[in-house]
């Protein structure tokens, strides 16, 4: 056996302690992330669901618009639903684009440029609103939910991050024994 057989067949499932994840598992990641935001965007922006997400999310999707979109609601319903913040939305589209768009560069000298970045995305969207819809309006309340958001999906990716370099770390001294 040569080396350099040597070395892939003695590499640790997971790598070594500061390991990235695997190129094709970060290359879903980064298409879950792609997806993700986009639909951030088009869900943010739009003045009605577009058929699109009707048809690929179904009747799901009108409870999410219910919470989302209180424009050209009656006003009893319009009412009912500003009663229920729809801060929850923001901040699980954000931590979500941001675990992904983190965990597709798995870098930690990335992760604070990424978090940045999907942080001022989501305040652009978000100013974005007021400029490129009829019904929608730029919120202060929901640009502190996108950036908590944000800032719970990152810590949840340096956690994932962590954990993946601690069992990289365990199985690297496992087959070394």
């Amino acid at each position: 056996m040569t080396s350099s057989q040597r070395s892939v067949a003695d590499r640790p499932l997971l790598g070594g302690p500061r390991s990235r994840a695997p190129r094709w598992l970060r290359a879903v990641i980064a298409l879950g992330a792609l997806a993700a935001g986009l639909f951030s965007a088009a869900l943010l922006l739009s003045d009605r669901a577009p058929g699109v997400l009707r048809t690929v999310l179904g009747p799901r999707i009108e409870r999410l618009w219910n919470r989302v979109d209180l424009a050209g609601r009656p006003a009893e319903l319009a009412g009912e639903a500003a009663s229920q913040p729809d801060a929850v939305v923001h901040v699980v589209l954000w931590a979500v684009v941001t675990v992904l768009a983190v965990l597709t560069l798995w870098s930690w000298r990335a992760t604070p440029f990424v978090v940045v970045a999907v942080a001022a995305s989501s305040l652009v969207i978000e100013l974005g609103q007021g400029v490129w819809s009829d019904t929608r309006a730029v919120e202060r309340s929901d640009m502190a939910a996108n950036l908590l958001g944000t800032g719970i999906g990152a810590a949840v990716a340096i956690a994932v991050m962590g954990l993946w370099s601690a069992l990289g770390s365990l199985t690297s001294r496992s087959t070394e024994i």
